[in-house]
């Protein structure tokens, strides 16, 4: 929760965006002026529409009654959408700019998890998959007279990213406690890096679509530490395909970051992407070393993912400091 709120605080002072207030405006469920005010100024609150909601549908996830893994992709997947539409509207089709183009993205990110289903993912489908999204996102990169190096930053991201996400959670057995944090940890910390990220890089569209990321993750992971705490089976939703989908959508937020952003920092990209290959480095070199406490193994392992994401805070902060003077 302390990383949410630190992250809200880069992010409270962004403007509502004007789709959305839009579209609450003309909902049939204001039937007079004060209430649709009223309504409109809850919902274009950045507290509630970057925070509350996305750590509600978190939380609701956390909560579903049903724990089969079709269940997490999809719900997973359209949360995901749900919080991209909030934060940018929906994306007009076909897309022009990137931010629309993430839309579609996320969507296929969704879709190519429930295609994997309960499957281990492949490295080439993961790897594959955000380095043609760096491509479609960062064409103009190749037509155009522009600078090609934010093209190559956005590929070296997918390309350990992907390799991360292929490795999620491997190494570590599903009967272990910390199993259920790993890979939402892991989209929490990137997401909430890449906000950072994006705010010192004059981004702040894609910095609160990447902290609506980390609210829903951090949501969800509320719900699996009540559960631990009260020694209930702790839900396991992302996983398999849905774990794709979380991260996918994260990568390709990253990927609209290392190519727009005005002063993103190379290093602090790389640091982060580098977030999701850490639930393997925990259960290849630290999960047996660790001690077999139940309720201190998760913190265990979420220092172990946390690393490289604090890594990106502070060479973002040094960078940004560095091009201001």
């Amino acid at each position: 929760m302390m990383v949410l709120f630190v992250l809200h605080g880069f992010l409270i002072r962004s403007r509502p965006h004007a789709c959305f207030q839009s579209v609450i405006s003309s909902s049939t469920v204001c039937t007079n002026l004060g209430s649709e005010t009223r309504l409109e100024n809850l919902f274009g609150n950045p507290l509630v529409r970057g925070l509350v909601l996305p750590l509600t549908l978190g939380v609701a996830i956390g909560l579903l009654p049903v724990r089969g893994r079709w269940a997490g992709i999809i719900a997973v997947g359209l949360a995901m959408l749900a919080i991209y539409w909030m934060m940018e509207g929906l994306p007009q089709f076909p897309p022009l700019a990137a931010k629309q183009k993430l839309g579609y993205l996320i969507l296929a990110g969704m879709l190519i998890g429930l295609a994997l289903g309960t499957k281990s993912l492949q490295f080439p489908v993961a790897v594959g998959a955000g380095l043609l999204a760096a491509l479609w996102l960062g064409i103009g990169r190749l037509t155009g007279s522009g600078d090609i190096w934010p093209l190559v930053m956005a590929f070296a991201v997918a390309a350990l990213a992907g390799t991360g996400i292929a490795l999620l959670p491997r190494e570590v057995p599903d009967s272990a406690s910390e199993t259920p944090f790993l890979v939402p940890a892991s989209v929490l910390l990137s997401a909430a890096s890449g906000a950072i990220i994006s705010v010192l890089g004059a981004f702040i569209g894609m910095a609160q679509v990447l902290g609506g990321f980390a609210a829903l993750a951090g949501g969800y992971l509320l719900i699996c530490f009540a559960f631990l705490l009260l020694k209930r089976a702790v839900p396991d939703l992302f996983a398999g395909g849905a774990a794709f989908a979380a991260g996918f959508a994260v990568i390709a937020a990253l990927l609209v970051t290392a190519l727009f952003a005005a002063n993103a920092q190379p290093l602090a990209l790389i640091f982060a992407s580098l977030t999701f290959g850490m639930p393997f480095v925990y259960g290849r070199w630290v999960a047996r070393r660790a001690p077999d406490i139940r309720l201190l193994r998760p913190f265990i392992a979420g220092a172990v993912v946390a690393f490289p994401a604090l890594l990106a805070v502070l060479a973002a902060y040094w960078g940004s400091g560095s091009t201001a003077s």
